[in-house]
């Protein structure tokens, strides 16, 4: 006996796949020049040379985005200033500001980035990095 098979094709419900999450990407660490538990900077590198205004670009883990920053020359005080990172901590969030200044007394000067504790005002995670100025700009010390 010869037994003839028929298969009939049966549709099946299209079933789309389920959604899948993509993890954000990782930050992109390989800019680092400087970094902390709290900071990350991508530019200015230490022993850079800087003008009478410069930029400053990291990311920063800190509490309520905010922080601050002074600018130095070993005499003086050339700039300063409070800064706030696109989002707070536990999250690493980029932040770029400007550093203007007058006329610097020394070949050498120091920007410090620092968190102020909620507890007290006192400076932590402080981050320094040492610069170089131009020498057309410095006005040496009467």
């Amino acid at each position: 006996m010869n037994v003839q098979q028929t298969v009939v094709p049966t549709l099946l419900p299209s079933i789309s796949p389920s959604p899948t999450l993509t993890p954000s990407p990782a930050p992109d660490t390989s800019k680092v020049v400087m970094e902390n538990e709290a900071f990350r900077i991508f530019e200015p590198a230490p022993n850079a040379e800087v003008g009478t205004t410069f930029t400053v670009k990291g990311q920063a883990r800190v509490f309520e985005a905010a922080f601050s920053y002074s600018f130095e020359d070993g005499h003086k005080v050339l700039s300063e200033g409070n800064v706030k990172a696109a989002a707070g901590a536990p999250e690493w969030a980029d932040f770029e500001y400007t550093v203007t200044y007058e006329k610097p007394s020394n070949p050498v000067g120091a920007l410090i980035i620092f968190e102020k504790s909620a507890k007290d005002g006192a400076s932590t995670n402080q981050l320094m990095i040492p610069l170089k100025f131009n020498p057309d700009i410095i006005e040496p010390l009467q």
